[in-house]
This record gives C-alpha cells, structure tokens and sequence, in this order.
C-alpha cells in the first residue's frame, strides 16, 4: 500500500528541472500521521537521478516491524524525456523470530528488486535478494513478461508528455506498476484554479480499496499537491500532502 501513496505524491512532470527537493506527510483518517517521506531529482551532463525514501511513523511504524521503503531510478535524457536503465527497489523491516531457547530476537529483514531495461529489444531484467540482518539468504534473476519505457519514479517527470492533452482515459504503463502488465489507467478530471485534477485507476486492491482508485492533484509547476486514496477499510481516506518543496 505504501509504495501507492508515494506513487501519487510524486506523480509529477520535472523534466526542465535540473534539480527537486520535495518532503511529504501521509495521513489515515482517524490514526493521523502514518509516514513521511522525502524525494530528490538531479540531472546532469545528460543522466538523470531519482531517489525516494519513505518510513512509517507512529502506530503505522510499529505495526508495520518499522517498515521504510528506498526507490531509486538511474537512466539518460533523450528528446526532453527520462529514459531509464535501472530502477530499483528496496524494503526494510524488523520483525520478532524465535531463537530456541534464548527467546525472540529482533532481526532485520531486507528484500531488494533491480530492475535493468534493454531497451533496443524491449526487455527488462529483474533480479532479487532477500537478506536477514546483512547476510543474503535467497536470489533469483528472471525476465518480465512485459515491456515498459518507464518506471514508477521516471513516469513521474515524463506524465505531462505522456498524456499529452489527453481529454479521455488513457493507459499509461510503468515497471513496478500493476503486477501483471505495468498498467495504470488514467483520466483527466477537469481544473481547479491553477490545479489540474486526475484519477488514476491501479486496479489493485490496496488496503481493501475497491480499485486503488488515487485522485491526484497537479499545481502549475507540475507537482503533486495532494493525493487520496478514497474509501480506505472503515476509516475514510488515506491522503499525501506536499510539506515543502525546493528547486
């Protein structure tokens, strides 16, 4: 669920920045504050550089084994848009586990994914890690069964070319997308004052939400200003609010 949040907090077009700093608070209902997060892009010499790390805070923090969430996104610039090579993503959490007869132990347990595009032959590569207080337990390395031009972090800053004045739904796609094909749906809703309004249809079930329907709120630079999950549980909504944002 969290990686969803973070996905609309950053859903963005900076591609004439050189560089962003931006930092985020993540809200549910009656709980309050549930995590924050922080988000940085650089471009340089024709490469450009997106990372984003997130923690759960309060309650969400404990409940979650202390979870926080690392995505990074390397590629180059071509024709005004971010093409990627890696993307990578990275999931730490502590949890409790039984050590005979000393007890339980705190360990920490870390699961990686590196994604490496091909894109002359529409390919992309995924290998994982899973480790246990830094020592690797398990490795696999496969193929998708699909092709993307994006990830999650570089669809962010190519959107605004992406949708291209679209009026009508659209279905954009992106590595570390839905699980199935990359695929997000995505329609304009209309203009709030210097804010545009979109709907973007995960079609996953996040959090007991029916589609992971995100609504999503553009200023006129192009960053994401408000994010809601709608219909969370029996709780309301879950909702990401920029904090602070710096070129």
């Amino acid at each position: 669920m969290l990686r969803w949040i973070l996905w609309a907090m950053l859903f963005a077009s900076f591609v004439n920045a050189k560089s962003l700093e931006a930092s985020y608070t993540i809200k549910y209902g009656v709980f309050g504050q549930m995590g924050i997060a922080q988000a940085t892009y650089e471009q340089k010499d024709g490469k450009y550089h997106i990372s984003l790390a997130a923690k759960t805070t309060g309650m969400a923090r404990f409940l979650s084994g202390e979870r926080e969430e690392f995505f990074e996104s390397r590629g180059v610039v071509e024709d005004g848009l971010l093409k990627p090579m890696e993307y990578r993503h990275v999931v730490v959490r502590n949890s409790q586990e039984v050590q005979g007869l000393q007890g339980w132990k705190s360990v920490q347990k870390v699961s990686e994914k590196t994604y490496t595009f091909d894109h002359k032959n529409r390919l992309i590569r995924i290998k994982r890690s899973k480790s246990k207080n830094g020592e690797v337990y398990a490795t696999s390395q496969d193929s998708l069964d699909y092709y993307a031009d994006d990830d999650l972090l570089s669809l962010f800053f190519n959107f605004s070319t992406r949708m291209e004045d679209s009026r009508e739904d659209k279905i954009l796609y992106a590595v570390g997308a839905n699980k199935k094909d990359g695929s997000i749906h995505v329609k304009l809703l209309g203009q709030n004052g210097d804010e545009k309004e979109y709907l973007a249809i995960l079609n996953e079930p996040i959090f007991s939400s029916k589609d992971g329907a995100l609504r999503i709120s553009l200023d006129s630079q192009g960053l994401c200003t408000k994010a809601t999950l709608k219909n969370v549980l029996l709780f309301g909504d879950i909702r990401a609010i920029v904090d602070d944002k710096k070129p």
